[in-house]
């Protein structure tokens, strides 16, 4: 009954000191706000899912590439704002499911528009577009109908680019002919070939000073000769998408490259009209009848705005805040584990070497020593070039190579304290050196070991942003010395302020606030320096 009376005091007194210091440390402001930081990184990281849907690898061309947070569009212009910018904007979406959409069209001789209800990709309706010829011995030649749907754009400048997708197919009287394929190598192969043939093409009209553009190619697997022409017909439906992100987009209007959007955009807001183009051309066969039908479904206009989100994008359409928050994850993780392992090899060495001395302690320093002068970064920047550049790899690098100047703090300490008298009588009763070491020394040095776990983190965050800025960065994860890399070496840096400033001053609170708690552990558990200050 007194053993267990006396270990129930000995726990009170136990939690009386944790309390007492407990009491010391919030007294310490620097401690608290670091604290506080700390946690809310913490709170960050965990609840990334939660804080964006969006994955910051995976999820690309959510919007223009290297769009403006979304607030610079209400921030004054003497602050940097620009009202004009604009956002994601689905200008056309029709499905043709029930019926025209509210599509217009032009009136051709010989030609009628309306809605398919019994045809479409889903089986839901299309837009049909028709090409009639009753008569046999004569050509009806040429004759062009456009189908189309005007919208209101709403912002002050243009997207940052826009797609046009759509489902097409094309039906119609055909004959039997046979067709050479391929360029190195040529294949006859025979089709079904429309009597009367259809060009496609889509345009953007202007309605303020009707202004009209033709964009072309198109990207998809009809049989498109170079000027859009379907010379053979359809057995299903195919997708075709323009895109105003291809490379060798072209604008008829000018007859080569151009910069679409601004081109189109200019003068925005106002009215846009966006239609197809159908150009049917009799001139083939006029022994029989024939018609041709060119189906239009499930037509989309998507401009990709300037501005996005919380922070914007990257280049390639990804989320920045994204980025941000899950970056979290990755300092911390390197952080707190690197620093764990410097801190573990650390204190092992320097126990060792202090305690057991002579030729042990040699080796052990010598091999310190030897590590010290070797330049830090460019031996991390070696060893990651040649492991790779993994998250686990990075922290085994940082961690292994972290822990030289502990050792030789924790040595120090050691040669001090196995010279006191309570080393002395434990080794008098005899105690071996592995319980004098773990029972006796190594209690002592705890706080040291508190405080320098504390204050390795910072150099860990800061040692991984510096790899991953540099490129040796994990391709599969994101870190906020990724971002940093990224906004220098694709988005330019300084034109792009808020794409470096949010990652940088994470990385900064974040290795300032383990500093601002190592202080608070230092006065904690050194009631000198306490009483000092």
């Amino acid at each position: 009954m007194g053993e267990r009376m006396s270990r129930a005091q000995s726990g009170a007194k136990r939690l009386l000191k944790s309390l007492g210091s407990l009491k010391v440390f919030f007294r310490n402001k620097q401690g608290v706000a670091g604290i506080i930081i700390i946690i809310g990184f913490a709170v960050m990281a965990i609840g990334a899912p939660l804080l964006s849907d969006k994955d910051p690898v995976r999820d690309e061309n959510l919007a223009g590439d290297i769009a403006a947070p979304i607030w610079l569009r209400y921030l004054p212009t003497w602050l940097g704002g620009d009202p004009s910018l604009s956002e994601n904007f689905y200008a056309v979406s029709s499905s043709f499911d029930n019926d025209t959409a509210g599509w217009d069209w032009t009136n051709v001789n010989h030609t009628s528009v309306q809605w398919n209800q019994s045809y479409g990709f889903d089986s839901m309706g299309s837009l049909e577009t028709k090409f009639t010829r009753d008569e046999t011995g004569v050509f009806y030649n040429k004759s062009t109908i456009d189908v189309f749907d005007t919208i209101y754009y709403p912002y002050g400048g243009p997207p940052r680019t826009f797609s046009i997708s759509a489902y097409l197919s094309a039906r119609g009287t055909s004959v039997l002919e046979n067709k050479t394929l391929g360029t190195s190598y040529k294949v006859n192969v025979t089709v079904n070939r429309l009597v009367i043939t259809p060009t496609v093409k889509f345009f953007i009209r202007r309605e303020s000073d009707g202004a009209r553009w033709t964009i072309w190619p198109f990207s998809g697997t009809m049989n498109y000769t170079k000027d859009g022409e379907i010379d053979s017909a359809l057995s299903g439906w195919v997708k075709v998408i323009v895109s105003a992100r291809d490379s060798d987009l072209k604008i008829i209007a000018f007859g080569g490259k151009a910069d679409v959007a601004t081109t189109t955009f200019k003068g925005t807001p106002g009215n846009f009209t966006l239609g197809m183009s159908v150009t049917f051309d009799d001139s083939y066969n006029d022994t029989i009848p024939a018609w041709t039908s060119v189906h239009l479904d499930k037509a989309t206009w998507y401009c990709a705005g300037e501005a996005y989100g919380l922070l914007g994008t990257d280049q390639h359409g990804a989320d920045l805040w994204s980025q941000l928050v899950f970056g979290s994850r990755v300092s911390l993780y390197v952080g707190l584990l690197s620093a764990v392992i410097s801190v573990v090899i650390g204190l092992i060495v320097g126990l060792a070497a202090g305690f057991l001395g002579r030729a042990v302690d040699e080796i052990l320093m010598r091999l310190t020593d030897l590590l010290l002068v070797i330049p830090f970064l460019p031996l991390l920047l070696v060893l990651v070039a040649i492991f790779g550049s993994t998250m686990q790899n990075l922290v085994i690098v940082i961690g292994v190579l972290g822990w030289m100047g502990f050792a030789r703090v924790v040595r120090a300490q050691v040669l001090s304290l196995r010279e006191r008298t309570f080393i002395e009588s434990a080794k008098a009763i005899g105690a071996g050196r592995t319980h004098i070491m773990i029972r006796h020394i190594l209690p002592n040095i705890m706080s040291l070991v508190y405080v320098t776990l504390a204050s390795s983190v910072p150099g860990a965050i800061t040692a991984e942003a510096a790899l991953s800025f540099l490129g040796f960065y994990d391709p599969t994860r994101i870190s906020w010395g990724r971002m940093l890399n990224q906004a220098e070496f694709v988005g330019g840096g300084a034109l792009v302020w808020w794409w470096v400033l949010f990652p940088g001053l994470c990385i900064a609170l974040l290795a300032m606030s383990f500093i601002m708690l190592g202080f608070a552990l230092d006065e904690i558990l050194n009631p000198k320096l306490r009483l000092r200050r």
